[in-house]
């Protein structure tokens, strides 16, 4: 009985930090979507959002960010106090953070966002593979590292080729998507 009660409380912390978190990792905050991503969840949460960018410094990453909100955002203060801006790169093993900085977040964190991606439909997989994929095992490992994170993940890419590739005019979250016949075997539609 004292296991199912240890491991009830466990769930209960985790539901806890999934559903009113107070430290949310977003990837992509300085792209399009993330940036209106990054506004839906400062709105909407009392969370401070950490967000991976990709700068040489703090103050240059603080920048990036508040120079896109300032760009998409003009009438709204840049809330800088609830964003903290962390140096990394998707494109490189654990985010390019070293492993003390990896655990770091990890314990910090509860929720996260990963909205970051190399979006460009002309790009072969393998041009798309380091932010894309290697980025995306990062998260999920960042995610199973110390205590479990929920994920949630966006991606743009099969919204315009799911289309084409199955002939489709509207796709539902339940559809199999089939593979695109046509597609090289290097393109992310030849990989289904």
């Amino acid at each position: 009985m004292q296991l199912r009660s240890n491991h009830q409380r466990l769930l209960g912390d985790l539901h806890k930090g999934w559903i009113r978190p107070q430290r949310i990792l977003l990837t992509g905050a300085t792209g399009f979507i993330g940036l209106f991503l990054l506004q839906a969840l400062l709105e909407q949460t009392t969370a401070e959002i950490y967000c991976l960018v990709r700068a040489n410094t703090p103050t240059a990453a603080h920048q990036k960010l508040q120079q896109r909100w300032c760009q998409f955002l003009p009438h709204h203060p840049f809330p800088s106090h609830r964003v903290i801006p962390v140096l990394g790169d998707l494109t490189r093993p654990q985010l390019g953070l070293s492993e003390s900085q990896f655990q770091q977040l990890a314990d910090r964190i509860e929720v996260i966002y990963h909205a970051g991606a190399n979006v460009n439909l002309r790009y072969p997989y393998g041009a798309l593979k380091a932010a894309n994929v290697i980025g995306t095992q990062s998260i999920l490992t960042l995610a199973m590292t110390r205590k479990p994170k929920l994920v949630h993940y966006l991606s743009t890419l099969d919204v315009f080729e799911s289309a084409v590739a199955t002939g489709a005019t509207v796709i539902y979250e339940q559809d199999a998507i089939a593979a695109f016949k046509g597609a090289p075997a290097d393109s992310p539609a030849g990989q289904i």
